[in-house]
């Protein structure tokens, strides 16, 4: 039988394939145009059950922390806008073995404004956001009742409309 960890990984590696398959290939491996700061995750506690976003400037400095979760959670996977006012990534909560949720959320560059985009499940991974700007791509898995997974490439608008 398979634990709930390895099923969310398996699903969030089939979303990112997807992801892939479907998103146009890019000529150059950044964003056109300037390149601004960096998005990191750290742990920020020693038993690293806890992690936030941070930005720094591609020459190290102005290093600055942009979220502040709880303890046993962990933001992650963040991804920059296109116009670089926004960064949407996972947030997950941890509530024992087999157990927590990855919600997808978006923050501003600055650090204010963090919160999260419904989904109909929380099993979300690795936002991507459509060169526009207007969408944020996801993969997302459920339960499929028989012990398998089901799993499929969802968008929503970056203020959290259009499921």
């Amino acid at each position: 039988m398979t634990s709930m960890p390895s099923k969310r990984v398996l699903a969030g590696l089939a979303g990112v394939a997807l992801l892939l398959t479907i998103l146009p290939a890019s000529a150059s491996a950044t964003t056109p145009g300037q390149n601004g700061p960096i998005a990191f995750r750290r742990f920020v506690d020693p038993d690293q059950t806890s992690s936030a976003l941070f930005v720094i400037n591609p020459d190290g400095t102005h290093e600055t922390q942009i979220t502040f979760p709880a303890g046993n959670v962990v933001d992650a996977m963040g991804n920059w806008s296109p116009d670089g006012d926004q960064i949407a990534f996972t947030r997950t909560t941890s509530c024992g073995d087999d157990c927590g949720t990855d919600e997808l959320y978006v923050v501003n560059a600055d650090g204010s404004n963090a919160h999260a985009l419904a989904t109909t499940t929380p099993t979300v991974e690795s936002p991507a956001w459509s060169p526009d700007g207007r969408w944020i791509a996801f993969p997302m898995s459920s339960d499929a009742g028989d012990g398998g997974v089901l799993g499929a490439t969802w968008a929503r608008h970056p203020e959290g409309s259009g499921l």
